[in-house]
């Protein structure tokens, strides 16, 4: 992913405290894990005495987590109860605060699969409703150049786009399939570990390709990410 700029921006706070989350969850899953839990229940329990912008930021900061813990709650059914309340109630615009991030960062029926029926009601019109299939993509992607496969992610601007069927291929993805695309095929030339996967990032025009798509794009750095998830999950 991209790195951190020095400029102290919201999202730089929130990727920063994501970070965090996530590094103790993962050190400490049977004491921070669930202390975790707790602080945000007590915090869901309190919100209106919260102002807007906190509650804000921090359904922002939970929306991310829940993204890249599939969306595992242990309140969900307790948080359901909220979608018959007001539009006004201050827990039922916090919900469809986080429902409204995460539909930026992943699809109708992944969110459908893992929330309550109850709560389908908050997630917000217009979410795609699947992943895009970059399966074509990511098979073509396996035996393309390098070189040709960086135009097709990152096209010149001068000169034609590229054409064929490996950018036929790509031109339907957004930039998340495209990253997961390009990963997936990385790891189908036979990377099963983290330093072969790196190492066709060494190509110049490939690895800048990539940083572009992915430079403060969470939801294309998520994507990416857990193509390298998927494809290390056996790896030794």
């Amino acid at each position: 992913g991209a790195p951190l700029d020095g400029a102290a921006t919201a999202g730089d706070a929130t990727l920063d405290a994501l970070h965090a989350v996530l590094e103790l969850c993962a050190l400490s899953p049977e004491t921070f894990a669930p202390q975790w839990a707790t602080a945000v229940e007590l915090f869901f329990r309190s919100l209106d005495d919260v102002a807007a912008p906190a509650a804000r930021r921090v359904a922002t900061l939970f929306a991310h987590v829940l993204n890249n813990t599939k969306f595992s709650w242990p309140y969900w059914d307790y948080w359901a109860a909220v979608a018959d309340e007001d539009d006004g109630d201050a827990q039922k615009r916090f919900v469809a605060g986080v429902f409204d991030v995460l539909a930026r960062l992943s699809y109708l029926d992944r969110l459908k699969t893992a929330l309550p029926v109850g709560l389908h009601a908050l997630l917000p019109e217009g979410c795609a409703d699947a992943a895009p299939d970059d399966s074509a993509a990511a098979t073509l992607a396996k035996d393309a150049d390098w070189g040709l496969l960086a135009k097709v992610l990152d096209p010149p601007e001068d000169g034609d786009p590229p054409s064929g069927a490996l950018a036929d291929a790509f031109a339907p993805l957004d930039d998340a399939a495209k990253a997961a695309a390009v990963l997936s095929a990385i790891a189908a030339r036979g990377a099963t570990s983290l330093t072969h996967l790196l190492a066709p990032l060494d190509d110049a025009a490939l690895g800048l390709a990539l940083r572009n798509l992915c430079y403060d794009d969470a939801p294309v750095e998520t994507a990416a990410l857990d193509a390298v998830k998927r494809v290390l999950g056996g790896a030794p």
